[in-house]
C-alpha cells in the first residue's frame, strides 16, 4: 500500500511541472514565437517543393515546424543505409534520424532560416551521395 502523501500527489499535478508547462504555452503564444513559427514553415514550403522538383523526394508534407518526406529509395526500418545516414548526420551534427526512407525535421523555434537552409542542403548531400 501506498502512503497516503504519495497517493494525494500522484492525483494532483506537480507544481514544477506546471510551472514549466505554463512557462511553455506563454514561449508558444508570444509573437516573437509566432512569427519564428512561420517563417520555418516557409522555409520548409519552398525547400521541400524544390526537393521534389528535382526528383530526390516524394510525398513531402509539413505542418507548423514539423516537416517530413519519403526518398524515392525504398529502405526498411534499421536497413544499413538509413543506419549510415543518420551517422552521417550526426557527423555533421544534425539530429535527424530517417524511419526507413522518411525523413523528418523538428527545428527548434529558435533556429534561424540560415541553419535551417543549411540542415536541408546536408541531407540533399547526403541522399545524392547515397543515390550514387
Amino acid at each position: 500500500m501506498w502512503p497516503e502523501s504519495v497517493v494525494r500527489l500522484g492525483r494532483n499535478t506537480h507544481p514544477l511541472g506546471c510551472a514549466a508547462g505554463l512557462a511553455s504555452l506563454a514561449l508558444l503564444k508570444n509573437d516573437k514565437t509566432q512569427k519564428q513559427i512561420e517563417g520555418i514553415e516557409a522555409i520548409h514550403h519552398r525547400l521541400l517543393n524544390e526537393l521534389s522538383k528535382n526528383l530526390l523526394i516524394e510525398r513531402h508534407r509539413y505542418c507548423g515546424t514539423i516537416a517530413a518526406f519519403d526518398l524515392k529509395i525504398p529502405l526498411a526500418y534499421g536497413d544499413s543505409i538509413s543506419v549510415n545516414m543518420r551517422q552521417f548526420f550526426q557527423e555533421k551534427g544534425l539530429l535527424v534520424r530517417p524511419l526507413g526512407n522518411t525523413i523528418y525535421f523538428m527545428p527548434p523555434y529558435c533556429m534561424t532560416e540560415l541553419e535551417l537552409e543549411n540542415a536541408y542542403q546536408i541531407v540533399i548531400d547526403e541522399i545524392q551521395r547515397v543515390r550514387e
